[in-house]
């Protein structure tokens, strides 16, 4: 009897100390998950072997997801990269996780529909936050066409990006990338842009546009209006960040270029994580 009114007694202090760390802003259930999926980075970077973070909104039960870290990571091991792919199913999945450049090679935020990280603000806020910290830190960070897209809410990703996208067209046709070859856009790492082709066909289903800031390199612009890009560069403290337009999900399903996914844009993203 003595013993069962001990366990209904620690239980209640557990459920009150859970309910009081979140009254007070602390979620010990993603702590747990960060701290051992921190281990788990660890080991693997002590392997030799880096994780890389991969996250985007497709609706399709993570097919999309599964479908594009699958060709990463193959693309990565043809280059002689030793890598984990750690597919994530949502912001707040992504937010559990460790960001530490010398154990994550890259995060790959992919948003494809203005789907918001996190629905707490200050959830949004923190994932950015410390997003932005890898970043500046020495990581690569890749962001997806709607990431900085202004209707997604991601203030902080849009300062570190370079620019709040508030403009788009649909298209029905694959997107022509043309390399940037002169100007003042052109990115000063020659030998990343050797190893991108001169030209790609994406199946994006629109463009969108927005004001980038001076210091952002143009890696790729739209061939129907060159003042328009599609891949850019920013450094940013010791790290890169990059976004790319691909692409936007429609009633017919995630874009082409991630859902296939498309050769040219399995390179693209390799080379920008590979040389970034």
């Amino acid at each position: 009897m003595g013993s069962a009114l001990l366990n209904i007694g620690l239980n209640l202090v557990a459920v009150f100390l859970v309910f009081l760390c979140r009254l007070l802003g602390v979620d010990l259930y993603s702590k747990f998950w960060r701290v051992s999926r921190l281990l788990v980075y660890s080991v693997r970077s002590a392997l030799g072997r880096k994780t890389l973070l991969l996250y985007t909104d497709a609706p399709d039960g993570m097919r999309t997801t599964h479908n594009l870290g699958s060709a990463l990571q193959r693309s990565l091991r043809d280059r002689g990269v030793r890598c984990s792919v750690k597919s994530l199913r949502s912001g707040v999945d992504l937010a559990r996780c460790p960001f530490y450049s010398f154990q994550v090679m890259a995060v790959l935020v992919l948003i494809t529909d203005v789907t918001q990280l996190c629905a707490r603000e200050s959830d949004r806020k923190a994932v950015q936050r410390r997003l932005e910290k890898y970043a500046r830190s020495g990581g690569c960070l890749v962001l997806g066409h709607d990431v900085i897209y202004r209707r997604s809410r991601n203030e902080i990703l849009e300062s570190l990006a370079g620019c709040s996208l508030n403009r788009f067209k649909q298209l029905f046709e694959s997107v022509d990338y043309v390399r940037v070859e002169e100007g003042s856009r052109l990115t000063d790492h020659a030998q990343l842009l050797n190893e991108l082709p001169s030209h790609m066909q994406l199946g994006d289903n629109e463009v969108v546009i927005g004001r980038w800031m001076d210091d952002v390199d143009f890696l790729y612009v739209w061939k129907e209006d060159q003042t328009v890009p599609l891949v850019t560069r920013r450094r940013v403290g010791d790290g890169r960040v990059f976004w790319t337009n691909s692409g936007d999900t429609t009633k017919d399903g995630p874009p082409r270029a991630l859902a296939r996914p498309e050769d040219d844009y399995i390179s693209l993203l390799t080379t920008l994580m590979v040389h970034h």
